[in-house]
């Protein structure tokens, strides 16, 4: 496992506790852009593109032209690991 500088896992631990819940009535995963996940995470999107390039969150997918799809549920899982690796 790979360490997490801990700036990172502070930024990270400020996200998860502003993060807002999921609207009800929402299903399945919907792929959203990075500035469009970013703005749900309550960061910058260089800060998600920084921490996309580090490795510690993966995009759902990526589209032939290269941009990144996020699916909320999955990244909002991803960076609640990046808060407390020793949750799984």
């Amino acid at each position: 496992m790979q360490t997490i500088p801990t700036r990172v896992r502070r930024t990270a631990r400020v996200t998860c506790a502003n993060m807002p819940a999921v609207p009800e009535g929402e299903t399945g995963p919907r792929l959203i852009s990075t500035t469009q996940a970013a703005k749900a995470l309550g960061i910058s999107q260089s800060t998600l593109s920084r921490w996309t390039k580090a490795g510690y969150v993966r995009p759902a997918q990526r589209t032939i032209g290269g941009h990144m799809r996020w699916d909320l549920d999955d990244l909002r899982r991803q960076v609640a690991e990046i808060t407390d690796p020793d949750q799984n």
